[in-house]
């Protein structure tokens, strides 16, 4: 018998990134960086990304940021080189939202 899913939400969100991050070959600490960030901001999801050499998408290796807006493409992507640099990103987002 297969195991029952486990539920939705921060959690299978957190087991999956640790499945990706062992399978791309994320930097030792990086999983553990993304969740601190997570827990500091609940609103993002962050994540770790290779470079992305492909024309029209090209990207540079680090820490990413994701919060979704009203719709669909309506998402806010924030981008730093190493786990700081990412929540001063957010940080300074944060403080420019508020009223």
């Amino acid at each position: 018998m297969s195991e029952p899913l486990p539920p939705t939400g921060p959690e299978l969100g957190r087991r999956n990134r640790r499945l990706i991050a062992k399978r791309t070959g994320w930097p030792e600490g990086a999983v553990e960086a993304c969740e601190r960030i997570e827990d500091a901001f609940p609103a993002w999801s962050v994540s770790w990304r290779h470079e992305n050499v492909i024309p029209g998408f090209l990207s540079p290796e680090g820490f990413y940021a994701e919060r979704p807006g009203r719709y669909s493409w309506d998402k806010t992507v924030l981008y730093g080189a190493d786990a700081e640099k990412l929540l001063e990103q957010i940080a300074e987002h944060s403080e420019a939202e508020s009223p």
